[in-house]
């Protein structure tokens, strides 16, 4: 998500002449963004599933699941993407702070570490990011583990109150993206 997601932001940028077309949905802008990252993703894949194949990890019916945490990070990009282009065309120094906070938000997910190692009390503050769900459940398919089901529902309604935040502040603020670009 965090490439999607910072590609997708810059809506401004990019997309100026287009934006300012009458009966263009401006919606779709952020969302190409996201979906041109996922062709990387698809080719990742394949090369990570032929390397576990190769390696002799084992891959069980539980890989079934990843396309459902693919979809749901999907979901999360395209939302966290939507609402920051929005706020970057009314306000231009998003810009700035984004690398910053991307980058804040990557090491508050359990990326480069497993999520068993931090404490009870840290794993119910991080259990409020919407990626942490979204890389336990995908990590869990991929390497046959048990789902932590609790933290996936937690990171799925935190995903739906962004979906509802981002396009809320995207229709409010889409009238004047022509004026503003």
């Amino acid at each position: 998500p965090n490439s999607a997601t910072s590609s997708s932001w810059e809506y401004r940028s990019n997309w100026s002449p287009s934006a300012s077309a009458k009966r263009f949905n401006r919606l779709l802008l952020p969302l190409a963004s996201v979906f041109a990252g996922l062709i990387d993703l698809a080719i990742g894949f394949v090369i990570l599933v032929l390397t576990m194949i190769y390696f002799g990890v084992s891959v069980g019916w539980s890989l079934l699941y990843a396309p459902l945490f693919l979809i749901h990070g999907v979901i999360l990009s395209v939302s966290v993407g939507t609402l920051l282009s929005a706020l970057n065309v009314r306000f231009r120094d998003v810009k700035f702070a984004l690398p910053f906070a991307l980058q804040v938000w990557m090491f508050a997910s359990p990326i480069f570490y497993p999520f068993d190692i931090l404490s009870p009390t840290v794993q119910k503050v991080f259990a409020l990011n919407p990626l942490t769900g979204v890389l336990l459940g995908f990590r869990s398919a991929l390497f046959g583990s048990g789902f932590d089901w609790p933290q996936i529902a937690t990171s799925i309604l935190g995903t739906l109150v962004i979906v509802c935040i981002s396009l809320f502040v995207f229709s409010r603020m889409e009238d004047d993206f022509s004026d503003m670009i």
